[in-house]
């Protein structure tokens, strides 16, 4: 095997030191960000600018594989969710979403406090929140203290 080393002819102890520091930057520097592209979209009025994440929006394939995913994975606390929306009359992507309306909050508790009690007491609180939308473990622990003090009329 022979391996062949070529080395730079040492000038000076300054040139050495500045090569040094350019092949530094050149490893060790993160590359800086890239500018987000803004895309123009031609109207019948008029041209305005729409955002990238405006133009990715879900296709309804997109959207039906992710209810098909949700339904054929989704285990007992899934379908319990989703027989519930349906006989109140919520959607389950409501349910599981970022909306903060009173009465669909108060409905997502009572579902929470079913999950934990009724349905499947062994269900660990992050697994819940998986299930809700990606919730953290703590909203979904006061999502079912909240709803048991419902009941037990501790709150008004």
């Amino acid at each position: 095997m022979n391996i062949e080393i070529t080395a730079r002819p040492a000038t000076n102890t300054a040139a050495l030191l500045a090569g040094y520091a350019a092949v530094r930057r050149r490893l060790f520097n993160p590359p800086k960000p890239k500018q987000i592209a803004v895309a123009t979209v031609e109207t019948a009025s008029a041209r305005k600018q729409v955002s990238r994440d405006k133009l990715r929006q879900h296709d309804a394939h997109v959207m039906a594989y992710r209810r098909w995913k949700i339904i054929c994975i989704g285990g007992p606390c899934t379908m319990h969710v989703m027989k519930r929306c349906a006989e109140v009359g919520f959607s389950f992507e409501d349910v599981t979403g970022p909306s903060r309306q009173r009465d669909l909050t108060h409905f997502r508790q009572m579902l929470m406090w079913e999950l934990k009690t009724i349905v499947k007491p062994s269900i660990s609180w992050p697994e819940m929140g998986r299930l809700f939308g990606g919730r953290d473990h703590t909203t979904v622990l006061h999502g079912v203290r909240t709803h048991a003090a419902r009941i037990n009329g501790k709150e008004g």
